[in-house]
């Protein structure tokens, strides 16, 4: 989305996936394997990346578990005594990235982070001299914390000119968060501008670009490497809306805090925006460029990141197919209890959605604000089953004034 904006304004930018880079260039260090197990994953490990990539490998659990295993086997080791890293998660035995003091202490010392080898030599790589001017930094999981602070300070260090903005998921939360300690300035010399919610319009008002007040941007994934990503084809996400059509739920990020694990010491920065309500590209719209982009990318499946895919939304789909199998988050409504309307669902690709029910107590459900009730569920349930629509249901545990839902 930021790419999209940036280049409907003509601002010349690099879209850098670290995440994926990083792995790869841990993988690629020399060294000898000490044992069999590590032996037999590096001497797999051409053949276990590509299995990856092979629909056929996902329909043997075996097969899958055992190639994410070996890889999984060196990029630990590569990581050194002190770090834990695996293709989904990076954790280091002595700094944590809900303490702030450990954050700072990442930026402090980046030559101790377990991807500096890679970033040290990637990023001065991308920049190009005076005429970078910002560099965006999306932190979206507690797993990414560590290391982004450690790429902040390696760009504070070496290029003390460039304005760094902080934003992403994780950040947002950080920066909403209800049960905040409001501490200004936590990160001030490290970062310049954190930014709540979808950042299009701060980015392009830091440079001096005046978009419209009701900007529309379209997607642009062609600076990423969508042929490199360990999945057999590329998924494309899309999103038609911003925030969450019922957005009640007593226990949802969109209106309390913690969505990702809590803040660095519940303390947050200063910044350009606070949260985002809710907002809707208009649904014909929004089908008629997914189909426009499932056209150009040639998904092999299409993942809708909306919090919540609205009713309406759906029945655009319906009506304009993107023609590549989707799935995304649905809350459980009366209009999946109509087969017809799921059958179409499903001939216009949907193989999936994913519900949230947190309870089976409706008493729990009412406490919740859920705005569920479970004979609705039921035949939601049932419904979509008939359909030919795989659910994917969400009982959480949870903690509420009544005690634990289960």
């Amino acid at each position: 989305m930021l790419s999209g904006a940036l280049g409907a304004h003509n601002v010349e930018h690099t879209l850098l996936d670290a995440n994926l880079e990083g792995m790869f260039d841990l993988l690629k260090k020399p060294f000898t394997p000490a044992d069999t197990w590590t032996r037999r994953a590096y001497r797999n490990l051409s053949k276990n990346l590509s299995s990856l990539k092979n629909r056929h490998t996902y329909q043997n659990i075996d097969t899958y578990k055992r190639a994410v295993s070996d890889i999984n086997r060196l990029l630990n080791i590569s990581g050194g005594e002190r770090a834990r890293i695996s293709l989904a998660d990076y954790n280091d035995a002595r700094l944590s990235p809900v303490k702030s003091d450990d954050l700072l202490h990442a930026a402090r010392n980046p030559e101790k982070n377990p991807f500096y080898e890679y970033f040290s030599k990637r990023l001065p790589a991308i920049i190009k001299g005076d005429k970078t001017t910002v560099a965006g930094f999306s932190l979206n999981y507690l797993s990414q914390a560590l290391s982004t602070f450690a790429m902040i300070g390696f760009l504070r260090r070496e290029f003390p000119h460039i304005t760094i903005v902080l934003g992403g998921s994780l950040v947002t939360s950080w920066m909403t968060s209800m049960h905040r300690v409001h501490i200004e300035g936590l990160f001030d010399g490290l970062v310049d501008h954190c930014v709540a919610g979808p950042g299009e319009y701060q980015l392009l008002a830091l440079l001096n670009k005046k978009p419209p007040p009701k900007m529309h941007v379209t997607p642009c994934y062609d600076q990423l490497p969508v042929g490199d990503y360990l999945a057999p084809g590329l998924i494309l996400p899309f999103r038609s809306s911003i925030g969450c059509y019922w957005g009640k739920c007593s226990f949802c990020p969109e209106r309390t805090a913690g969505a990702a694990g809590g803040g660095p010491d519940q303390r947050v920065t200063s910044g350009l925006a606070k949260g985002t309500a809710y907002s809707q590209t208009p649904p014909e719209r929004a089908a008629m460029e997914l189909c426009n982009l499932a056209a150009h990318m040639k998904p092999a499946l299409i993942h809708l990141v909306d919090n919540a895919i609205s009713p309406a939304f759906m029945g655009a789909i319906t009506e304009q197919p993107p023609g590549a199998p989707w799935y995304g988050f649905a809350r459980i409504t009366p209009h999946l209890k109509d087969p017809a309307f799921c059958l179409a669902l499903k001939q216009s690709g949907c193989v999936l959605l994913k519900l949230g029910l947190e309870s089976g107590d409706q008493g729990v459900l009412d406490a919740l604000q859920k705005g569920i009730d479970l004979t609705t569920a039921s035949l939601v349930l049932e419904t979509l089953k008939k359909a030919g629509i795989d659910r994917d249901l969400r009982l959480s545990p949870l903690r509420h004034a009544g005690g634990d839902a289960r």
